[in-house]
């Protein structure tokens, strides 16, 4: 990546840049994610280098690791970070169930699946789009429109479509509830129930649970 970088043509040096024979690079990334992609390259002491562990990762390191990979070109940094992702973030029914959570454990926060799916628009990965979808769904509606503020400052949210997604699919979620709760307290008719009446009234009543 740096040789490739040292290559560009650089804007024109400056009296505090030729102090020495150093070469200059200009990155308009945040000092915060180059620091992240610099210890998955440059490991120190126990640190487990591009992720190859499955230890809790912070939402910032892995989102930080992606979007320089992906903007970077940084092949081996940016599949085993998506490779972490999709551990989670699966679209196997049976993995994705015995989660214990909608993000992982050391994203600490739910509304970090909004950068999830941001993460997954930006590398076209959308196998992580389904979980990380219905993630969001159970956000609340300030949270899903707005976004959080990542830690350099500028702000995470979805995009319309999402947020289109997101609002149709809570929408569904909730109808299907209902439906399933009433099917598990579907009212019968009892044996004692003798008149016409009495079993009509039960009927209407199931029947209008199945049309929620």
């Amino acid at each position: 990546m740096l040789k490739d970088m040292f290559s560009l043509p650089q804007p024109p040096a400056t009296a505090s840049m030729t102090d020495d024979a150093c070469p200059v690079v200009h990155l308009s990334d945040s000092p915060d994610d180059l620091r992240y992609v610099l210890r998955a390259y440059m490991p120190k002491g126990d640190y487990i280098p591009l992720y190859l562990s499955v230890p809790s990762y912070s939402y910032d390191e892995i989102s930080a690791a992606i979007r320089l990979g992906h903007k970077y070109q940084m092949s081996k940094l940016l599949d085993h970070t998506l490779a972490y992702l999709k551990r989670h973030y699966t679209n196997d029914y049976t993995t994705w169930y015995n989660h214990a959570h909608y993000v992982p454990l050391g994203f600490k926060r739910k509304i970090y699946a909004i950068g999830v799916v941001n993460l997954a628009r930006l590398t076209g990965e959308t196998s992580i789009l389904p979980t990380a979808l219905l993630a969001c769904c159970m956000l609340g509606p300030n949270e899903l429109v707005h976004g959080f503020e990542r830690a350099d400052g500028t702000r995470e949210h979805l995009n319309l479509d999402d947020i289109d997604l997101c609002v149709a699919g809570k929408d569904t979620l909730v109808r299907e509830s209902i439906r399933v709760a009433f099917r598990v307290f579907r009212p019968t008719v009892s044996d004692r129930c003798k008149t016409p009446g009495c079993v009509r009234g039960v009927v209407r009543l199931g029947e209008s649970g199945e049309r929620c």
